[in-house]
């Protein structure tokens, strides 16, 4: 019995998809239907394999990892970077200078509270090994 059902199932679709009057209009309806399927599907694994693969990056790297040492040249640029971020700090008047890893900030600034701040976010750049403070205040 089942084979008489699944004989008379492509039958039914043979007789609907070859219909002169009509089949061809479904036909084309189908290809286009079946191909928007594949597509949707493709986009979508396409996303997951763009998920895992950002995820795998994300567990690769979720320590930062060591950099070597840089140079006293790009070193004394990165505290100039950090230091000077702020508008309030005089920029003009404070020289940033590195000699084997460590920093000597000279000049003059306003407060002693802006010299303390000036010798923390210098201790704090990657690569600072000492900092050395000759900053005074004007008076």
């Amino acid at each position: 019995m089942p084979l008489f059902a699944l004989a008379g199932a492509i039958g039914a679709a043979l007789a609907y998809f070859f219909d002169p009057d009509n089949g061809r209009r479904r036909r084309k309806e189908l290809i286009q239907r079946t191909g928007k399927v594949f597509r949707q599907a493709g986009r979508r694994a396409g996303d997951t394999a763009a998920q895992a693969e950002g995820m795998k990056q994300k567990a690769t790297h979720l320590k930062e990892q060591e950099k070597p040492q840089p140079d006293d040249v790009t070193l004394a640029r990165k505290v100039e970077t950090e230091i000077f971020r702020d508008a309030d700090v005089p920029k003009g008047k404070i020289n940033v200078n590195a000699e084997n890893g460590k920093i000597v900030l000279r000049g003059e600034v306003d407060s002693r509270e802006l010299i303390d701040d000036l010798v923390s976010k210098a201790r704090n750049v990657q690569g600072v090994q000492g900092v050395e403070s000759l900053l005074h205040t004007p008076s």
